[in-house]
């Protein structure tokens, strides 16, 4: 009887985790209309793997993981590294595990890095469109008489 009691609590609680059912996509939906200053209403999502969801609505996109107490979007990280407004940040998803987010004038490619203490989006390169005139040599700099 103890051995059905475990096993019923251990696939209830795999039930809890898997996928973006009951509260969990709620606070998916919450967090991305947030990030995306959107209505609830107009997000929608889409399971990419086990705890990483994409998210869209209102012109934007955007990629989430669940690190056990909430959903972590690489815009998280890119809003502080970028100095741009998550508002104004839109993410597309590259590769399985690796994001790019673009946003004022910038950006950047975050890879998702699992660790004991939980998933997080690193910034592994960035091209800042902004720091430099587009096709200008040094030969193309005023000479001071």
């Amino acid at each position: 009887m103890l051995h059905r009691t475990l096993l019923g609590i251990a696939l209830a609680t795999l039930a809890a985790l898997v996928g973006c059912g009951g509260g969990k996509r709620d606070q998916l939906v919450a967090k991305a209309a947030s990030d995306f200053s959107c209505d609830q209403g107009a997000i929608t999502t889409e399971a990419l793997g086990m705890y990483f969801e994409k998210a869209a609505g209102c012109g934007k996109e955007g990629s989430y993981v669940f690190d056990g107490q909430g959903w972590v979007s690489p815009i998280d990280r890119a809003a502080f590294e970028m100095s741009c407004p998550k508002s104004q940040l839109t993410s597309t998803v590259i590769e399985r595990k690796t994001v790019g987010v673009t946003g004022c004038g910038k950006k950047g490619v975050y890879v998702l890095v699992t660790s004991p203490s939980g998933p997080s989006w690193l910034l592994n390169s960035t091209d800042d469109a902004g720091s430099a005139k587009q096709g200008a040599s040094p030969s193309d700099q005023p000479v001071a008489k």
